[in-house]
């Protein structure tokens, strides 16, 4: 089976800037799908998504966009 070539950082910082998201949604994003893939197994992406808009009204948590931070995975 042959894998995708990793991309690299340079084309990595320019999707993020074409994306126009802010350095802390990149981060929050990457902490969230950090958390998902440490559940891998136990809860799936959609259940996540769940989580977190349960989450935002409760505590204040970046907010997102369902179609922008599925994009990224």
């Amino acid at each position: 089976m042959a894998y995708p070539k990793p991309l690299s950082k340079k084309s990595i910082e320019r999707m993020y800037a074409a994306s126009k998201l802010t350095r802390e949604k990149i981060v929050f994003l990457h902490n969230f799908f950090d958390s998902c893939a440490s559940l891998y197994g136990s809860i799936c992406l959609s259940d996540m998504w769940e989580v977190y808009k349960e989450l935002s009204e409760k505590t204040e948590v970046v907010k997102i966009q369902r179609r922008i931070s599925l994009r990224f995975l």
